[in-house]
């Protein structure tokens, strides 16, 4: 993946499918998004800026590739699940080794 500024935070871009809509839909229930999972992804967590770049960040100097994908409705705590802004900010990192 690579970098691209996205709200002045560097950001690796999620290319793959987009995230099931916050309308009745809920999180993935293994805890990722299937598509990623199966093309060697781990899902690490929730996480927003600043620490979203830190984060990306030390991944990358431990030899990890990194994906920030759109969060889900469901991933996001009640009460943010419902906010344009966290559901625009937050994002789910993925890491893999360098295949």
């Amino acid at each position: 993946m690579t970098g691209s500024p996205r709200a002045g935070i560097p950001l690796p871009l999620y290319d793959g499918p987009p995230a099931p809509e916050s309308s009745g839909a809920t999180a993935w229930p293994d805890g990722g998004d299937p598509e990623l999972l199966r093309a060697g992804w781990s899902r690490r967590f929730v996480v927003a800026p600043p620490r979203l770049a830190e984060v990306v960040e030390l991944y990358e100097s431990l030899g990890y590739e990194v994906c920030a994908a759109p969060v889900t409705a469901g991933e996001l705590r009640a009460g943010c699940d419902s906010c344009p802004a966290a559901q625009h900010l937050f994002r789910t990192l993925y890491t893999r080794m360098p295949r």
